[in-house]
């Protein structure tokens, strides 16, 4: 482990830079993690990033993964001057250390199968919020374990907004992703997590 990172629980995390200026602002951290080609969306969340801004809200919101779309989103982050707080991180060999960092877990996609991302942040205990598709709705379970947004960027940033402002929704949300049942066929993958 470098100097940069600690461990707690078994699992390492890594310093997300997070100043100390942030820490005083309270900044909140939302992560999300897919490749960045044309579907996933990034697109809409980088406006919805934008509008969370515009209303003052302290938010930094980190994008791991890689995709063909990367030199666009670098251009319409810049475009809105959002530089330093909509990052996109590319490929890390270990995600889990940023959902278990996050105070919010965003799934803002045009369309997928079951998000395997999705579930991870909720193993590790992170709210999330998924753009409402039919396997997303199975994956949060009407609320349950997460919340559903339409997918645009006033409804995205909407609900961000929303756990923004309800800190115990948002813990409860966490809380009950902590004991979601691993989906069957999976559980060799999540029990791997914590080991």
């Amino acid at each position: 482990m470098d100097a940069a990172e600690t461990c707690i629980d078994g699992i390492t995390n890594v310093n997300l830079e997070i100043d100390s200026e942030s820490l005083a602002k309270k900044t909140i951290t939302i992560t999300n993690i897919t490749s960045r080609n044309k579907p996933a969306g990034y697109d809409v969340a980088i406006k919805a990033m934008k509008r969370l801004k515009d209303l003052g809200y302290q938010v930094r919101w980190y994008v791991l993964g890689e995709g063909e779309q990367r030199k666009n989103l670098e251009k319409k982050i810049e475009a809105l001057g959002l530089e330093n707080d909509f990052l996109l991180l590319g490929t890390v060999e270990n995600p889990y250390p940023y959902y278990a960092q996050s105070d919010l877990y965003v799934h803002a996609v045009r369309f997928e199968g079951q998000g395997i991302a999705v579930l991870e942040a909720q193993t590790l205990g992170c709210p999330v919020i998924v753009s409402d598709f039919c396997s997303s709705r199975e994956q949060i379970e009407n609320g349950k374990y997460g919340i559903s947004c339409e997918f645009t960027p006033e409804s995205i940033a909407f609900c961000i907004e929303r756990l923004l402002k309800d800190e115990g929704l948002r813990k409860k949300l966490g809380q009950m992703a902590l004991v979601k049942e691993v989906p069957k066929g999976q559980e060799k993958i999540f029990s791997e997590l914590f080991e």
